[in-house]
């Protein structure tokens, strides 16, 4: 091996093993979600409801909006309690109060 590949293998081997401690870290996660269809009284999907994830004791709030399909997600939410609220023109808002989220875990919610 020539004195300049050398250098080069050695310097980024060194790179790899300065971005080692940020990969591990990045695959820990501490978080879940909350996914969930809106539906109407009758069933049928509602697309563009407005959902609301607000957990308790620091009222962090995270929003999104329904597809076309009713589904929404929250991805990456901190472990903890919350409280899930949906909105639609034409809807009354609904609640549910005692959303629990765990590592790793999704709740599915209706």
């Amino acid at each position: 091996m020539s004195p300049k590949r050398g250098v080069l293998f050695c310097g980024v081997l060194l790179c790899l093993l300065a971005l080692t401690p940020k990969v591990l870290h990045s695959q820990v996660t501490t978080s879940g979600s909350v996914t969930g269809v809106v539906l109407d009284p009758s069933k049928a999907v509602v697309p563009d409801a407005e959902v609301t994830l607000t957990r308790h004791g620091t009222n962090t709030v995270q929003t999104t909006v329904t597809n076309t399909a009713g589904v929404y997600l929250f991805s990456a939410v901190a472990a903890g309690d919350y409280t899930l609220r949906c909105s639609a023109k034409g809807f009354r808002t609904a609640e549910i109060s005692q959303v629990h989220v765990e590592v790793l875990k999704s709740i599915h919610t209706t």
